[in-house]
């Protein structure tokens, strides 16, 4: 044992990142140094919701997380004198609640969910360069938010009201258009990119290929072909094993 830290309230999120501590609990966001666990600082949050804190590790370190209910915050870590969080105020046009933060690959992209409308934010200015609406957004809860690695396609897992799993797929590699991003569709209105989970309690991820694969937490994994090129075609499943069996 190095050293015993105690927090004055239940531990939610332990993270080390390069020589970083963070912990988590209900109301703070604590940091320190790795290993003689220093303490660096504290960021004040709204309330504890793991959809709405998130990390980014790529060239440095930033998280995004609510201090209010209306507002992100960015915390760029670097900790010298100058150091300041950066507010980005995001001009929604609805009162939504946010439901999920996430960062591209990058870390200049941060995506914020709503009820119906996914907005990406620069990070370096709190713009607000593209919005995702579609009406398949109102009807299920957002599970989680996965960005591709070189951050053309944006993945959304969106929970129905019988635990059933749909991802979309958006094409955010395009400027500002016409404020909202197309979902690949067919002529009859048939999602081209979206396929079924049985089970709703999953994670997902791209692999270098653009493949999505998916673990739910019965031990099924699946290996699922996106063509990203062809917009008329469905996604196709690869592979399909029990990790349990």
């Amino acid at each position: 044992i190095i050293k015993e830290l105690r927090l004055i309230s239940k531990i939610r999120i332990v993270k080390i990142i390069k020589d970083i501590l963070f912990l988590v609990n209900d109301i703070k966001i604590y940091i320190f140094n790795f290993p003689e666990l220093t303490f660096i600082k504290y960021l004040d949050i709204y309330s504890y919701n793991k959809n709405l804190i998130t990390f980014c590790v790529k060239s440095e370190i930033k998280i995004a997380y609510l201090k209010d209910a209306t507002n992100i915050y960015i915390k760029h870590i670097k900790f010298y004198k100058n150091s300041k969080i950066k507010n980005l105020v995001l001009n929604k046009e609805n009162d939504s609640p946010f439901k999920y933060l996430q960062f591209n690959t990058k870390g200049n992209i941060l995506a914020a969910a709503c009820e119906d409308k996914i907005y990406l934010y620069n990070t370096l200015n709190g713009d607000c360069t593209q919005e995702i609406s579609n009406g398949n957004l109102k009807h299920g809860s957002i599970n989680y938010i996965k960005f591709n690695y070189d951050d053309k396609f944006l993945a959304i897992s969106i929970i129905d009201d019988i635990n059933n799993g749909n991802i979309y797929i958006f094409d955010v590699s395009k400027e500002k258009e016409q404020g909202f991003l197309n979902i690949f569709w067919k002529s009859d209105d048939e999602c081209c990119s979206e396929y079924n989970i049985k089970n709703g309690d999953y994670k997902f991820c791209f692999d270098k290929n653009d493949n999505i694969l998916i673990v739910t937490a019965d031990g099924n994994f699946y290996k699922i072909f996106f063509d990203n090129k062809k917009k008329g075609e469905k996604c196709k499943l690869i592979y399909n094993k029990n990790l349990f069996i």
